[in-house]
């Protein structure tokens, strides 16, 4: 692992947090039933659909979390304990977080998870 991996790493990040903000898109739409059984039919158009929106934000949490890896194999590379990523994000709530819903993303359920939280995607 090089740092022109790591870079690299870095570089696509950069370009999931730019997917991730924006805005245009072939728009969306969805049915909305009242209690009186009146159901009203409406559509955004020019915008993200929120499964294009489900699809950004869950690609950048896979990445986010498979980044630390990266991390891990570029301390193993320079001769440092790969230990210290994983006490950093023990140490972060927010990563811990980022860290069991792309678990859940990826594996389909909870695993053993770090935040203590049990976090979910919902629409």
């Amino acid at each position: 692992m090089t740092s022109s991996d790591i870079e690299a790493l870095f570089q696509r990040l950069g370009r999931l947090v730019r997917a991730s903000q924006k805005k245009e898109g072939d728009g969306t739409a969805w049915d909305f039933r009242f209690p009186d059984g009146e159901t009203h039919h409406y559509i955004i158009r020019n915008i993200q659909s929120h499964l294009d929106i489900e699809d950004s934000v869950s690609n950048l949490l896979i990445w986010i979390w498979n980044s630390k890896d990266y991390l891990k194999n570029r301390l193993r590379a320079k001769g440092l304990d790969p230990e210290y990523v994983e006490q950093l994000i023990n140490g972060n709530n927010q990563l811990a977080v980022c860290g069991d819903l792309a678990n859940l993303l990826k594996h389909g359920n909870h695993r053993k998870g770090r935040s203590g939280k049990l976090p979910r995607l919902i629409q």
